[in-house]
């Protein structure tokens, strides 16, 4: 008899390595369970609570905004030291200021070109205004010195913007926006604190001349990183490909202490209307796994699964493909039981052991699918091309409620003919 464990709290507990095989945990609360490497065969997570622990979620948000908060700190001291450069090689203010304005420039420049672009492109940008200022530095001491202020400062101010668009990513991935906003409450109030720490600092006149102009430039800068950071930690949670570093990162460190399913034998079991955030999938078999309804999937760690795919990923939420594009994609041992995939373009897609029991395929392009092992019982396939598609006794066809196929995804050259099978009726 499979155990059964209907709505219970399971929360912190170690399933690890156990069978479970058909286990019951409809609607059980599962935040913090470790599930390493269990079988789970046909196991029932319907409207299962997964992720983090309370305790995790406040632990983790406070780690994420004390980093954000030291961050701020530190990079006040940025502008003392630039400052003490300045003022050693007697920089008066209008230079200073000057400089300030060229280091605001290379600011904007790496920001624009990283959200056009993406971050390759925009640290190519900065990696070419650093060879440019070493160059620079070769030319003389007051220069190389000027050149290296301005490279380390940016540096730093990229480098803590890159983190702390990481930080609320992950801030809110695990509890929410208002999370998210505390990150930057940190950040602003380490700032705030380096500025209190810099008047015990025994500098002269013209530093703090330096200082009161490097912290003009410095609000300036924060307001732009700010701008900066915001955009690219809500980008990479939200389907922006072009952070896919920022989210993974992101995503790392919030599964940390949540749901594992790492490793485990998820065949054919059901997380319909699960939550799922903060979960660990990574190397789980999710063959015929059934995610239909699950909620916060989009939040959990997929490691290198069908779940990796943002168009995937949807799909199997949804069940709906209608007229969208899965040209080549990975779909291996996807559940897309029910699914409306009428006009879907599947072509060069990989198939092998999913199921489309009573699914809509009606004129999907199936040409070159390998559909080895695929469950098509009960489905819709009127109008279908089949060209040079994989199949073989292991594939299901039973009850396939179909008129007429095409053999061909393009007419044969000068007629309108794709090889209709039957050719008539």
């Amino acid at each position: 008899m499979p155990p059964d464990y209907d709505r219970q709290n399971l929360r912190g507990r170690s399933f690890k390595g156990q069978n479970l095989t058909g286990a019951n945990f409809s609607k059980a609360d599962i935040r913090g369970a470790d599930f390493t490497n269990a079988n789970l065969k046909g196991a029932d997570l319907s409207g299962a609570r997964a992720g983090l622990q309370y305790h995790s979620v406040i632990w983790l948000l406070i780690v994420s905004w004390l980093l954000s908060g030291l961050l701020g700190f530190f990079s006040i001291f940025m502008g003392v030291w630039i400052a003490v450069i300045f003022e050693a090689f007697k920089t008066d203010k209008t230079q200073i200021f000057i400089i300030g304005v060229v280091s605001l420039v290379l600011v904007a420049l790496f920001c624009i070109v990283t959200i056009r672009k993406g971050f390759t492109a925009g640290l190519g940008a900065f990696a070419f205004v650093i060879i440019v200022a070493m160059a620079v530095a070769f030319a003389g001491d007051i220069a190389g010195a000027v050149a290296g202020a301005i490279a380390g400062g940016i540096t730093i101010g990229i480098t803590t913007s890159i983190i702390n668009a990481t930080a609320f990513a992950f801030a809110i991935s695990i509890a929410g926006v208002f999370a998210g906003v505390g990150v930057f409450v940190s950040s602003y109030a380490g700032v705030f604190a380096g500025a209190i720490a810099t008047d015990f600092v025994g500098v002269t006149t013209r530093v703090y001349q330096a200082i009161a102009i490097n912290y003009a430039m410095a609000i300036i800068d924060a307001f732009i990183f700010t701008l900066f950071t915001i955009y690219i930690g809500w980008g990479s949670l939200t389907k922006n490909e072009k952070y896919t570093l920022v989210r993974l990162v992101a995503l790392t460190l919030a599964a940390t202490g949540g749901t594992s399913f790492r490793g485990a034998d998820l065949t054919d079991a059901d997380f319909t209307g699960a939550i799922l955030k903060n979960t660990d999938f990574r190397t789980a078999n999710l063959t015929r796994t059934r995610f239909y309804e699950a909620k916060k999937l989009d939040f959990a760690r997929p490691g290198n699964t069908i779940l990796t795919n943002r168009a995937v990923l949807n799909l199997l939420i949804s069940c709906n493909g209608r007229g969208k594009s899965y040209v080549g994609a990975n779909l291996r041992g996807a559940n897309l039981k029910g699914a409306d995939l009428k006009e879907a373009n599947l072509k060069d897609a990989d198939i092998i052991e999913a199921t489309f029991q009573g699914a809509c395929l009606e004129w999907a392009n199936l040409t070159l699918a390998q559909a080895v092992g695929t469950n098509f019982s009960n489905t819709q396939m009127t109008g279908a091309c089949v060209e040079a598609w994989n199949i073989e006794n292991t594939t299901i066809l039973d009850n396939v409620d179909c008129r007429f196929v095409y053999l061909l995804d393009n007419p044969k050259p000068g007629t309108d003919d794709r090889e209709r099978r039957p050719n008539s009726g």
